[in-house]
């Protein structure tokens, strides 16, 4: 519905979704249901997180995806990001992952002046893909 609102009253442009955590891997779940979306970013979200994945549906994801991971986050350990990595190289999607080496989860909100290089190139990054995509 929210979509749909969006659309209407903005027609002709595009749509992103962005999250955090649990709203990063939703963000990226979004991108596998058809929704025409402009592209889809996640904060150190998890590919793995059940009850449905988003490393399960990359076959359906179809617009481009920007992870921004935390490189010392003990809940999504660098195997996982890069077994999403590897299952978005072989589904041929449009993907970008960044993993901020030493920052933990949460460093852009929870923590961002402790991590504030690695916030400013995230949020860098963000609206260099939306740029990009848009």
């Amino acid at each position: 519905a929210a979509l749909q609102v969006l659309r209407a009253e903005n027609p002709g442009r595009k749509v992103f979704v962005l999250g955090f955590c649990f709203g990063g891997s939703n963000a990226w779940l979004m991108a596998a249901q058809g929704l025409d979306l402009a592209g889809a970013v996640g904060f150190y979200g998890n590919p793995q997180r059940p009850p449905l994945a988003p490393i399960e549906v990359v076959d359906r994801i179809s617009c481009p995806i920007l992870c921004l991971q935390a490189g010392d986050d003990p809940g999504i350990p660098l195997e996982v990001v890069d077994a999403y990595r590897e299952a978005l190289q072989a589904a041929g999607v449009d993907h970008e992952i960044v993993v901020y080496d030493g920052a933990p989860h949460s460093f852009f909100d929870r923590q961002q002046e402790k991590y504030a290089g690695e916030s400013a190139d995230a949020w860098r990054r963000v609206m260099e893909f939306f740029e990009r995509h848009g």
